[in-house]
């Protein structure tokens, strides 16, 4: 049981950080009354009752055992309360991963927060309450979700009949397995219930116990990170999320969990772009508000030009919202968004170049690339200057060259650009 506990507490948010940053929506201007949460939904688990369950899967198979978890995160014995969390963190997302059971629970978690029972604490001599477990849960589902969004690529096995069969990308139709298909885009499931989950989550915003609002906050920016410009964001959640993204005396990994997501949602961080924090200022840059900018493109450019470092600005764990893989994978999409023009994405090109790997062509040197060379050069059109830096810089990169690579072949293909590493160079420093 020790080692239960102590599991579920390391995959909290360290919503302790958060307590001083709470500004009660709905407490009196002069601060004196205590806030009071706005309950905009009356739960019942008999609606579990109402779930196909055994059309509904996680990682070790079928999720009808998933109900009697969910009714377990009220239990009054302690341990049952664990052994739920424990189902939630381990089969429903195992390692990091969505199961089609994912986004359903999602839902379900969100919609139960108003049980007063949550308030007991998630394990025995465990300080933090169940509802806080569950809120740094919800955020940690966002944010592996919008890495699922960003890497299509990424697939599972799901059968046909599957309540969620149909809010994936179908990639592929087995024929000698009729009864599944292959989907991509893992995190749809989630991404579809974001304007449910979202203001389930603002009136915690103003809970009175402050690791709950800490983990509310967390929360509500991942899902908000995940939804982007796809749905409205209250507008309390939005002003939330301002306040602490410009308040320079908070927690720099909350600010940067708040800027980046208002850059999901496209809002105006432009204010943020002289920002004295380096990551602050990067982060700024991906709103596509910022794009017409001039100091966003500068600010893009001097962290990619050394994008081993900057994609270390980001923590790993608890994940940060409106993530990829790597930071530099959104700055090369921030990029783009600035100018057609090569020349000016040259040098973050270069520092791209440098440093990049065979998997990170669709991320971060590939769409570079597509960018360098709009028009095939086997036409008469002579390369630019730009265009034979860019390419000299990935033929020196040994490490793209090493083996066969079906993506980059393609890659090269689809551009009119010769396969062979040597024969890019010829290209390049041609006359």
């Amino acid at each position: 049981m020790i080692k239960a506990e102590r599991l579920i507490g390391s995959r909290l948010v360290d919503s302790c950080r958060y307590q001083h940053l709470q500004r009660p929506l709905n407490a009196s201007a002069a601060g004196g009354s205590r806030p009071i949460l706005a309950v905009v939904v009356v739960w019942s688990y008999d609606v579990l009752d109402d779930v196909a369950w055994h059309r509904l899967s996680h990682a070790y198979g079928s999720a009808l055992d998933t109900p009697r978890h969910l009714r377990g995160l009220t239990a009054t014995d302690a341990g049952v309360r664990t052994s739920a969390l424990l189902h939630l963190w381990n089969s429903v997302t195992h390692q990091e991963t969505h199961s089609t059971a994912t986004a359903p629970v999602a839902e379900l978690v969100a919609r139960m927060l108003t049980d007063h029972r949550l308030g007991w604490p998630a394990a025995t001599g465990e300080e933090r309450s169940t509802r806080t477990e569950l809120l740094s849960y919800l955020g940690h589902v966002a944010a592996w979700a919008a890495r699922f969004q960003a890497k299509p690529n990424t697939v599972n096995y799901v059968r046909r009949d599957d309540l969620e069969a149909d809010v994936y990308d179908v990639v592929w139709e087995p024929e000698n397995d009729p009864d599944y298909i292959v989907v991509g885009r893992l995190g749809s499931g989630c991404v579809r219930r974001a304007d449910v989950v979202i203001p389930l989550l603002v009136p915690w915003l103003d809970a009175p116990d402050p690791q709950e609002h800490g983990a509310a906050l967390y929360a509500l920016a991942c899902w908000i990170g995940l939804a982007g410009d796809q749905v409205p964001i209250p507008s309390q959640a939005l002003e939330r999320l301002t306040a602490v993204a410009t308040d320079s005396t908070a927690e720099p990994e909350i600010r940067i969990d708040c800027v980046l997501a208002l850059a999901a949602t496209g809002s105006d961080t432009s204010e943020l772009l002289d920002d004295a924090s380096v990551a602050i200022r990067t982060c700024a840059a991906l709103s596509p508000a910022t794009a017409t900018d001039p100091r966003a493109l500068h600010v893009i450019t001097a962290a990619l030009i050394s994008p081993v470092e900057c994609n270390q600005w980001l923590r790993q764990r608890p994940p940060t919202p409106y993530a990829e893989a790597t930071l530099s994978a959104r700055l090369v999409e921030a990029a783009l968004r600035c100018t057609d023009d090569f020349e000016r994405l040259l040098p973050a090109a270069l520092g791209v170049a440098a440093s990049a790997r065979p998997w990170s062509i669709d991320e971060t040197w590939g769409p570079l690339l597509a960018a360098a060379a709009p028009e095939p050069p086997a036409t008469e059109r002579p390369l630019s200057a730009a265009q034979r830096t860019y390419l000299s810089a990935l033929a020196a990169n040994d490490t793209l060259w090493r083996d066969q690579q079906q993506d980059r072949d393609e890659l090269l293909h689809g551009l009119g650009l010769p396969l062979d590493r040597h024969e890019i160079q010829s290209l390049a420093t041609a006359h």
